[in-house]
């Protein structure tokens, strides 16, 4: 049987694992890297490319503000 591919907006809602029922934008502001592991390890896991935008805004400026104290 063929796994159907699931593409996430941010008001979709998780269906699955530790945020069960919390929309995806919520999830994305809590813990990026809970949404980045499901991208790596679930194939039939996908963003939308609104809710995908803001995860790649989010990790560059998580990357910009922790270059700042990473001293």
């Amino acid at each position: 049987m063929e796994s159907t591919i699931k593409y996430y907006g941010l008001k979709d809602v998780l269906s699955f694992g530790k945020y069960r029922g919390q929309q995806v934008c919520g999830v994305i502001d809590l813990d990026i890297n809970y949404i980045t592991w499901c991208w790596d390890n679930i194939p039939t896991f996908k963003l939308s490319k609104d809710a995908l935008n803001k995860c790649v805004k989010l990790l560059k400026d998580e990357k910009a503000v922790s270059k700042h104290f990473d001293s």
